[in-house]
């Protein structure tokens, strides 16, 4: 198997899926166990501030914690 990580996806336009319709996935990795992705295009309406608050996850501000957290989605192996 070729992987394909640090490859992008484009999802094709007549895709159904809604969760990843419109989308361009970043795959951060990928091998015989399985991929993992990030949608690069559909940002939510959270900072990365926000969503750590939300989570109750501790830890020193960030560089980035005014960063856009971006829309996930299901994967599959």
């Amino acid at each position: 198997m070729q992987s394909l990580k640090h490859h992008f996806l484009l999802a094709m336009p007549h895709m159904e899926e809604a969760n990843f319709t419109g989308s361009l996935v970043y795959l951060c990795d990928h091998d015989d166990n399985g991929c993992m992705g990030v949608i690069v295009n559909h940002p939510l309406d959270i900072t990365l501030d926000a969503l750590f608050e939300q989570l109750s996850l501790g830890g020193e501000a960030s560089l980035h914690r005014n960063a856009p957290v971006y829309y996930g989605g299901p994967m599959h192996k």
